[in-house]
């Protein structure tokens, strides 16, 4: 198994800033680094309380057998296989 080295953070800032610099230009690549991380923060807001709404005890209950059966699950019955 080959071992893997990583570079030190400041080599990899440097590469990526070259990187960004020549695939976006100079204003991009600082528009883009300056993008905020608040929209993250937002979803992660909002998943939680979507989490605290949520009703643990119907949320965890077994389902009832009547919805693991065929039909639950198609609209028509199944045809079953006959021997003539």
């Amino acid at each position: 198994m080959k071992s893997v080295k990583y570079m030190d953070e400041e080599m990899v800032i440097k590469k990526a800033m070259k990187v960004l610099i020549r695939e976006l230009g100079p204003v991009e690549a600082i528009r883009f680094i300056n993008i905020p991380k608040k929209r993250r923060i937002d979803s992660i807001r909002r998943h939680r309380e979507w989490q605290k709404l949520l009703d643990k005890a119907t949320f965890t209950s077994p389902l009832p057998v009547k919805a693991l059966l065929p039909s639950a699950v198609y609209p028509h019955p199944v045809p079953s296989k006959t021997c003539p």
